[in-house]
């Protein structure tokens, strides 16, 4: 890994820090208050594309075009339904409850989210 791709990386880490807490404190928020676990995850996911796009956009990848926000929506469809996929997965695997599964979730899916995020919509080509 190069200079710039680590720094890229670190940048990632420290931005998707900041978004994962965000989104994950609105997905436990609303399975606490009652809400099925997917639909917890889908609104957590939407109410955070806008602002996981510009955060990694600007900060992450310093990229920020906004021809580059289909991509970055579609690749968020991809994220939600592995990231779904894998949560229903872990709560029968492991008998949890769906605010631990996800947090289980989180080291498969951050990583996941950087794969795509940096080859499909933020490199440095169209």
């Amino acid at each position: 890994m190069n200079r710039v791709n680590r720094a890229e990386a670190v940048r990632f880490l420290l931005t998707g820090g900041l978004n994962t807490l965000v989104g994950f404190g609105l997905y436990a928020g609303l399975v606490m208050a009652g809400m099925e676990p997917a639909l917890a995850l889908l609104a957590a996911t939407l109410l955070g594309v806008a602002f996981n796009f510009f955060s990694f956009g600007r900060l992450t990848f310093r990229r920020l075009e906004m021809w580059r926000l289909p991509r970055f929506v579609l690749a968020y469809c991809a994220i939600y339904a592995g990231n779904l996929a894998l949560l229903w997965a872990v709560q029968r695997a492991f008998g949890l409850g769906p605010v631990a599964a996800q947090l289980l979730c989180l080291p498969v899916v951050a990583p996941a989210a950087y794969l795509l995020l940096s080859t499909c919509v933020f490199a440095l080509r169209p």
